[in-house]
């Protein structure tokens, strides 16, 4: 069966500005219901802020990108009781780092960036620094 994209937008969070909401996507089988795991492509995203009217100026997504590195940062704090323990990995925690993948995506797509390939030159650049120290710090 085809996997078909079911898009939930919800209305955005009192803490947010008004142009940016927050969403959820689930990928589903046909006629079966079953979460399906599916990769998403950066066109996908530009495509979705259109659709919806979810393109703000990049200061904007900064605010996003924030607020939700917040709710990660809260998230993590919560599941290692503080830092006392390892963090267990919950749903909370998943969905919020989903919404900061999401929130930094977009602000790549804004600046007119494609974020995969600003990734693998990250990915490159931290290799080459391996290679040639041992290390992939800037020693800035």
């Amino acid at each position: 069966m085809r996997a078909e994209r079911h898009w939930i937008v919800f209305k955005p969070k009192k803490h947010r500005s008004e142009g940016c909401k927050w969403l959820f996507c689930c990928n589903r089988q046909s006629g079966t219901g079953e979460n399906m795991t599916e990769t998403t492509s950066t066109e996908d995203i530009a495509a979705f802020l259109a659709r919806h009217g979810l393109k703000c100026a990049p200061e904007q997504r900064l605010l996003d990108i924030t607020s939700e590195l917040g709710e990660v940062s809260k998230e993590v704090l919560k599941a290692s009781n503080y830092g006392r323990s390892r963090p267990d990995i919950t749903a909370d925690l998943e969905e919020e780092i989903g919404d900061l993948l999401f929130a930094v995506h977009a602000l790549a797509i804004e600046c007119g960036l494609d974020p995969e390939k600003s990734l693998l030159a990250a990915l490159q650049k931290y290799q080459a620094r391996a290679d040639l120290k041992g290390d992939i710090g800037s020693g800035r």
